[in-house]
């Protein structure tokens, strides 16, 4: 269990199911408390609460507000995400766009962003109302811009390993970073510890997005998923992107095509799960990315070590930092 998990739950939950439910009009925010009933891990929200806990635990009850607002945020880029992939599912549910419809959520989406923002200027004294704000309004960009790369990156050809981690830096890390900063505002850390916590929640998205390239491969069921979805949908993941590196210059065009190939059926599917795996291993990739993901890690704690908590605090941020990257390995 998670430190002070419980704790958190019993203020989020309560304040997160009664967001709403009095807007009007009701067809505007009927979506927007759909997607935030269907549930999560509330990992995000949690790390602010968290930071701020470990700073200030009389201030945890006021990190509530920042953290709904962030989890908005993230929430908001699901409908659009999903929008843009024109995904039917959403957490084994409807997503907002096939329960409702295209306009709505849309719609759903764009007030979504602007109550994230509400929340902020609204629930905390001018100058931090500021800060919260200002942090999310950069994170919000970066989002975008992350977006977009994973977008372009769909019609290349070519794509290097130092872009693909640049993308997934904007796109998903950045948010873990601001999470881990908004709560320290909160919480009264300094501009240093700050930074450093922002820098220890930024590496440990990149790996945490690492790892999920990684577990779609050689997860199993255990992780809920398909094994090699991303294999299938020829993704260009981090897996990919270092067996091209890793890979003979010989086998680099046999790669490439047994990679790209489409599937027509189900045996068709397990023999290209099965054959990119087989390569992988032979190559040593697997073993690459646990590799780069000690190094992210390093990265990350010597990031953690340098803020002004005592050890037995700050080792709370590092068990769910840790809990993130290394789940099921």
């Amino acid at each position: 269990m998670l430190p002070y998990f419980e704790e958190f739950r019993k203020q989020f939950d309560p304040f997160l199911e009664k967001q709403f439910s009095e807007n009007l009009p009701v067809t505007l925010y009927e979506p927007v408390q759909y997607l935030m009933k269907l549930g999560g891990k509330r990992l995000r929200p949690y790390s602010l609460w968290l930071a701020a806990y470990c700073y200030d635990n009389s201030k945890s009850a006021m990190a509530v507000q920042a953290a709904y607002a962030l989890e908005l945020f993230h929430a908001f880029t699901l409908v659009h995400d999903d929008i843009m992939d024109e995904a039917p599912l959403r957490r084994g549910k409807p997503t907002v766009h096939a329960a409702f419809n295209m306009n709505k959520a849309i719609l759903s989406g764009d007030a979504m962003m602007v109550h994230c923002m509400d929340y902020l200027l609204n629930g905390y004294s001018d100058a931090l109302a500021l800060g919260l704000s200002r942090e999310l309004a950069k994170t919000a960009i970066g989002v975008c811009q992350g977006q977009q790369l994973d977008m372009d990156f769909a019609e290349r050809q070519e794509v290097s390993l130092s872009e693909y981690i640049q993308m997934i830096e904007a796109k998903t890390a950045i948010l873990l970073g601001s999470a881990f900063r908004m709560g320290a505002m909160i919480g009264g850390a300094n501009s240093t510890d700050q930074e450093s916590l922002y820098i220890y929640g930024k590496e440990t998205g990149i790996a945490f997005q690492i790892q999920d390239d990684f577990l779609d491969a050689f997860g199993g069921d255990a992780f809920g998923k398909q094994e090699g979805g991303d294999i299938l949908q020829n993704k260009k993941t981090f897996l990919y992107l270092k067996g091209i590196e890793l890979c003979p210059p010989d086998q680099l065009p046999g790669y490439l095509k047994a990679y790209n190939r489409t599937v027509s059926n189900e045996e068709e599917a397990k023999e290209k799960i099965a054959e990119i795996k087989s390569l992988w291993t032979e190559w040593g990739v697997g073993e690459a990315t646990v590799a780069y993901l000690r190094l992210l890690e390093k990265s990350a704690h010597g990031a953690l070590d340098q803020i002004n908590l005592p050890a037995e605090t700050s080792s709370f941020i590092r068990e769910l930092g840790d809990a993130l990257v290394w789940r099921l390995t």
